[in-house]
């Protein structure tokens, strides 16, 4: 028997299926962008020196706090480390303790009904032996499952941080936009009555004041969507810092949040040591590789050792001091022989589930090169719009003077005016939206980068 027990400890160095190989991918040595694109800076650091703005850097501290998708991340972490623990209790004896009573009468024909007490209390010991690997694998898979879930955390925390610089960029600009065409409609009332009173005078004809109604009532028509974009971006900001609907005071002024125009190269190796999504297909690849394992250690031979040992007493309070000692020691080996084809047929369909896996990897990772390289030009053609819009707004707001100038000495009649207002009025709303995409790809570029910071620093 002790010779029987070492071989099999022996044998437990055995390890049925593959062992997980990085699958080797045919990467570019850089993210494709034009050739008109010159990447000038260093990759994105970590949050707090991309987002620079205070306002923004506490609203993600409170969402890192108290987001609730954060929350139920944090909390399927914990489970799958209760999960690791449960997967590798099974490569270590399993120890017991019973007791039991028993009282049995005899029969009166042949012992005169004769009433007999038996207690006993034992120590009981099972161990499946580990021979094929069938625990280890799974705990392997149940390891990668582990890391996947803490690579959740990480992946929630970027794409948090994007998600509420992103809402904070468009309500700041939305905010804008209002002041904007509440300054507007302000000046335009203004206009309506100065243009009134010089119909009233003569001065002018009626034309002129339907004109000027006209201009006012397509301002006064851009406010209602603006303020309901205001309300569901706060909704939505709210709700991301895990608290209910509400209004966000106290934001900086969109000209006055530090903007990041740098374009960092980002190379591909170091995208994927850092992108989350690209570790978590990384793992899921090592979670269905270990359960090939598991499927082909389940065709052999399973062989475990059980055992006990400990006292009898026909008293109770003699239990414990009893004499009567009992044992006994038991291997047992049991092969599969005929189950249907089953088994064979979970190994192949294991197979499958890791060529899945494979193939998500794979699609992955090209995905993120996909998305780095999209994120790096939409960056860069966001700085040219948004320097290509502000020439915009300065010519209007010249040719606006001008035309007003041209009115007050009767050189133009008011459409002329009218005309230019609405071309400085279009070009200022377009220039917020331009700043705002600036930021907007920027923060974009954050999350297709993997976020800036390794697991170890957050």
């Amino acid at each position: 028997m002790p010779r029987l027990i070492a071989l099999c400890l022996l044998l437990t160095g055995c390890m049925a299926g593959p062992d997980y190989e990085r699958p080797v991918l045919p990467l570019p040595e850089q993210h494709r962008v034009d050739a008109d694109i010159e990447l000038t800076g260093d990759e994105l650091p970590q949050w707090q020196v991309v987002f620079q703005d205070p306002v923004l850097q506490g609203l993600i501290q409170r969402g890192l706090e108290n987001n609730l998708d954060l929350a139920v991340a944090r909390s399927r972490l914990r489970e799958a480390e209760a999960a690791l623990t449960r997967a590798r209790a099974p490569l270590y004896p399993s120890i017991d303790l019973g007791t039991e009573g028993e009282r049995e009468r005899e029969s009166e024909l042949t012992d005169a009904g004769a009433t007999e007490d038996t207690y006993t209390f034992l120590g009981l010991l099972s161990w499946e032996l580990d021979i094929w690997g069938f625990t280890r694998r799974r705990a392997e898979a149940a390891e990668a499952a582990l890391q996947s879930a803490q690579w959740s955390i990480y992946a929630r925390q970027v794409s948090l941080i994007g998600a509420i610089a992103a809402s904070y960029y468009n309500l700041v600009a939305v905010s804008e936009q209002i002041d904007v065409t509440n300054s507007t409609i302000a000046t335009r009332v203004q206009a309506l009555k100065i243009q009134e009173l010089r119909n009233a005078s003569g001065v002018i004809s009626g034309l002129a004041v339907a004109q000027a109604k006209v201009a006012l009532a397509e301002a006064e028509q851009q406010l209602p969507t603006l303020l309901n974009s205001r309300l569901v971006f706060e909704n939505q900001l709210r709700r991301l810092l895990g608290e209910a609907p509400a209004a966000v005071t106290g934001t900086t002024a969109l000209e006055d949040i530090p903007l990041e125009t740098g374009l960092p190269p980002g190379l591909p190796a170091e995208l994927l040591e850092r992108r989350p999504d690209v570790r978590i297909a990384e793992l899921g690849l090592v979670a269905a590789n270990a359960s090939v394992g598991v499927a082909k250690a389940d065709l052999f031979p399973r062989v475990s050792l059980t055992g006990s040992f400990g006292n009898e007493s026909a008293e109770l309070s003699d239990l414990l001091d009893s004499a009567g000692r009992a044992w006994i020691a038991t291997i047992g080996v049991v092969q599969p022989v005929f189950n249907a084809g089953d088994r064979r047929a979970a190994l192949t369909a294991a197979w499958e589930v890791r060529e899945q896996a494979q193939l998500a990897y794979t699609d992955t990772v090209l995905g993120s090169l996909e998305e780095v390289s999209n994120s790096i030009d939409r960056l860069a053609r966001s700085n040219e719009l948004s320097a290509s819009t502000a020439r915009l707004r300065d010519a209007s707001r010249e040719y606006l003077r001008l035309a007003s100038l041209r009115y007050n000495n009767g050189v133009i009649d008011y459409i002329g005016v009218l005309d230019a207002q609405r071309q400085y009025f279009d070009a200022e709303l377009s220039l917020i939206d331009a700043v705002r995409d600036q930021h907007l790809s920027i923060a974009q570029l954050y999350r297709a980068l993997g976020g800036g910071w390794t697991p170890e620093e957050s």
